[in-house]
């Protein structure tokens, strides 16, 4: 995916559909399990598609769906705070143009247990 020419799109999709699991990176947390079995960091997977290795795909918005569980606890939510700092923008780096999400994060993905809720 990352020699091809993207240059007559705008953007670039990726769908993961996965098993999870918790992986250590400071950019994007998490792994998700490859159809061979070992887990690959997400951070992995977008250094892929960066402007150094897919030059065709610089500056063009990149949008990572992934739907994996993030580790072995369950969620138990968190207290929000109105008292919060204001987030603080730092210097430019190669992936400001791509942001990936997780429906879950760091927990275990019940949805298939009779108790999930």
């Amino acid at each position: 995916l990352a020699k091809r020419d993207h240059s007559a799109y705008d953007c670039c999709v990726v769908i993961i559909l996965s098993h999870g699991t918790e992986a250590n990176h400071n950019r994007f947390p998490g792994a998700v399990h490859g159809v061979d079995g070992p887990a690959v960091p997400v951070q992995l997977i977008t250094n892929y598609l960066n402007g150094q290795h897919c030059p065709s795909l610089q500056g063009k918005p990149k949008l990572f769906f992934i739907q994996a569980c993030g580790g072995g606890e369950k969620d138990t939510g968190f207290e929000v705070s109105p008292d919060e700092m204001e987030p603080s923008f730092g210097g430019i780096d190669d992936q400001t143009d791509a942001i990936p999400m997780s429906s879950s994060s760091d927990s275990l993905s019940t949805s298939d247990e009779l108790d999930a809720r």
